[in-house]
């Protein structure tokens, strides 16, 4: 039994269902300007006095995310540190 919204073994999903979301929103606005840049859109969401950050990007680009990620030589960071680039 689970409260998960999938039977996924490893991956617990919660899936919201709302006319619109403010995150979808400022998501397909940032996909505009990466489009324009032949970049992969991505919204980290930072909230202030806590560790780490949320990544927001649409599943049709899940792929190329990973693929970008992982090739990227990013510096593993603390927690409570803000990746470079980010806001």
């Amino acid at each position: 039994m689970t409260r998960s919204d999938s039977l996924h073994d490893k991956l617990f999903i919660e899936s919201k269902h709302r006319k619109v979301h403010a995150v979808r929103t400022l998501h397909d606005e940032t996909a505009a300007l990466a489009k324009k840049e032949d970049k992969v859109p991505i919204v980290a969401l930072i909230d202030k006095n806590k560790p780490g950050f949320l990544i927001c990007v649409h599943s049709s680009n899940l792929n190329k995310f990973i693929e970008a990620y992982i090739g990227t030589q990013w510096p593993i960071k603390r927690d409570t540190e803000r990746p470079e680039n980010v806001g």
